[in-house]
């Protein structure tokens, strides 16, 4: 089954073109790696993958549907996506970031429940945060850090998950346990997952396949 289906997009910021003609299918349940040269488009890719912009021309389908006329909190329902670069309010508990997952099953003014506290024990646990629960965000190493964001990705309970250049900055012990991370949640919970990666040889051993941008 086709979770996502591209077909014939383009996306253009002005005069500049970012990228041409991009069709591809992303099935469910896969690990897809996308590479290639700095400029080429990866990170637009994944933002058009998650919906923060819209191709210049083109369809994105998800799950069958155009992306970009489904209601924002249904898709938030189950699609999760991790930028490169994230701001971090001062004070931030990793606990409270993890919390903030939770919010697109929420109605606005709700507070948790025990379902949703469930969940939000379950990401901290799969991703070893829980004892770093009331640590401020700003205090963590860059993999703690990392492993905070993806737990906060999973307390929205998605069945696809972006991520744009998950280990960047990262020595290559933690790049291992993030990607280690990755893959158990695709085995364990056929999650899809789309990540932009510089690695070939981590794209190839953690991979299922692997998308390149001229």
């Amino acid at each position: 089954m086709a979770v996502f289906s591209l077909k014939n997009c383009h996306f253009a910021a002005g005069e500049r073109s970012i990228l041409q003609d991009i069709s591809c299918t992303i099935h469910k349940g896969t690990v897809t790696a996308v590479v290639g040269p700095n400029g080429a488009g990866k990170t637009t890719l994944i933002r058009l993958l998650s919906r923060a912009v819209r191709p210049t021309k083109g369809t994105v389908l998800y799950k069958n549907k155009n992306l970009a006329e489904m209601p924002t909190k249904v898709v938030a329902r189950t699609l999760a996506s991790l930028p490169q670069i994230r701001y971090t309010p001062e004070g931030l508990t990793v606990k409270t970031l993890v919390e903030y997952g939770s919010f697109p099953h929420r109605s606005e003014w709700t507070s948790l429940n025990e379902n949703d506290k469930q969940i939000i024990n379950w990401a901290l646990e799969k991703t070893a945060t829980k004892h770093l629960g009331r640590q401020p965000l700003s205090t963590l190493s860059g993999g703690e850090q990392q492993r905070a964001w993806i737990a906060m990705a999973l307390a929205q309970k998605p069945e696809v998950l972006l991520l744009d250049e998950p280990t960047t900055f990262l020595d290559v012990a933690y790049q291992l346990e993030i990607l280690e991370l990755i893959r158990e949640l695709n085995e364990e919970s056929k999650m899809t997952i789309v990540m932009v990666m510089h690695d070939l040889n981590h794209a190839l051993r953690y991979a299922d396949s692997i998308m390149v941008i001229k």
